[in-house]
């Protein structure tokens, strides 16, 4: 069990740098891609590595079933991390409803693409090398890590429900808000 919360904390600190990266490539400028107030995590990179690595694993013999079957689990991991933001958190971090092929504005099939593509630098080249050092992590910090992401997950789900927008988990965003109310 600590080795999978290893493997979701390490892909979603992944998946934040891969989204921030992005974001300054697209955009040109640096700007805050987390999901959490303390942690610089994106935790749909995290679900979707572990959804691609358990789908995947006796099929990874073929590229393209890897692509395909990789594609579909973090479409899926996608989806529902969307849906879970926004009728539990009652905000987004995302909205693909101006893309097409989308469903519901929580997937596309630009970045379902994508999906499958990272599901093969995942699983071919990443998760070998992330697999032999996540458990040479001492349980000690494993449980420390798992203490503080447990108090950050309450503490921004909070402020994201309360604020109902990805800029609660931003400290420049919370300072202003606190200071207006």
């Amino acid at each position: 069990m600590l080795t999978y919360f290893n493997y979701f904390l390490t892909y979603s600190f992944c998946g934040f740098l891969l989204e921030t990266i992005f974001a300054f490539i697209v955009k040109g400028r640096l700007e805050s891609r987390k999901c959490y107030l303390i942690s610089a995590l994106c935790p749909v990179y995290g679900l979707g590595a572990i959804a691609i690595n358990e789908s995947t694993r006796k099929i990874s013999g073929s590229k393209t079933k890897t692509f395909f079957v990789g594609m579909l689990a973090a479409t899926v991991v996608e989806l529902l991390t969307d849906l879970f933001y926004k009728h539990v958190l009652g905000m987004r971090f995302w909205d693909y409803s101006k893309r097409p092929f989308n469903l519901w504005g929580s997937v596309c099939l630009k970045y379902s693409l994508f999906w499958g593509l990272l599901s093969l630098l995942l699983v071919y080249v990443v998760h070998p090398y992330v697999e032999k050092n996540a458990r040479k992590i001492k349980k000690g910090t494993s449980y420390a890590f798992m203490l503080l992401f447990i108090a950050d997950s309450i503490i921004s789900a909070f402020l994201l429900r309360k604020f109902k927008t990805k800029h609660a988990v931003n400290y420049a965003w919370i300072r202003k808000a606190f200071r207006r109310s």
